[in-house]
Parts: structure tokens; sequence; C-alpha cells
């Protein structure tokens, strides 16, 4: 929280907009061109792969096929200026959740299908300011 002292003469002042003072919000490496460097990961290994053109990232290993488990996140603060996020979750039991202060306040599932990339955009303009991890 940030207090903003005046003089009582100097009338109504805007308090600053929540993540003025941040840099730009980016994730590192936020297409996995790069593999899954800037990640952190724990868990069962994850592989990133290009599918058809498209840098993408899997859990599934051949040892345990679609029952391995594991978590991949980056934290950053959304500045005042980032208003949405936007990616695609494809395939089996994708999860991708944004966490706030260790509070999940969006989550998107996978369909159940290799065959279906569904497109998400969260709206992130009520969380500047705030610390996240995705």
């Amino acid at each position: 929280m940030r207090s903003v002292l005046i003089e009582p003469s100097a009338g109504d002042v805007a308090a600053p907009e929540p993540g003025s003072e941040l840099p730009p919000a980016r994730l590192q490496n936020a297409a996995f061109e790069a593999g899954l460097a800037g990640w952190n990961v724990d868990g069962d290994r994850f592989a990133a792969f290009d599918d058809n053109g498209v840098p993408s990232v899997t859990s599934f290993t051949p040892e345990q096929g679609d029952a391995a488990k594991g978590r991949m996140w980056q934290e950053l603060r959304i500045d005042a200026r980032s208003s949405r996020l936007s990616f695609q979750v494809h395939g089996g039991h994708a999860s991708v959740s944004l966490y706030v202060d260790g509070r999940r306040v969006r989550r998107t599932r996978g369909r159940d299908t290799n065959d279906v990339r569904l497109s998400v955009v969260w709206d992130l303009r009520s969380l500047r300011g705030k610390r996240r991890a995705s």
C-alpha cells in the first residue's frame, strides 16, 4: 500500500494507479521458443517440443504417460499497463492457474483431448500492482 500526502489546499489529487511504479510485466520465454528456459519446474519432468510449428510443452512421459504430474511457474508483478494474459491449453488434464498472494484467482483446464487447442484470455486489470505466479 502506498500513502500520498498533500497540502489541504491542493484539492483532490488522484492516487497513483496500482502498479504504475513497476516495469512492464513480462514472462520470460513465454512461448517456449527456448524450451523451458526461464521457467521454474518441479514434479515429474516436462518436455518442450514443436507441434506443427508451434513451440509447446508437455508433461506426458513414456514411463508414466498421462499420469505424470508437475508444476511450471514464473513470478512477476502486474504493472499498470498490463491488462490481459492470453495463452492456449492443449490436451488431456492440462490445467493453468493464476495465483495472487498464494490464492488461486483464475483457472483453466484442458478438454480431455489432444485434438483441441483452447484459447484463453484472462483480464488482469483488477490485479495490477499485485504479485502473481503463473
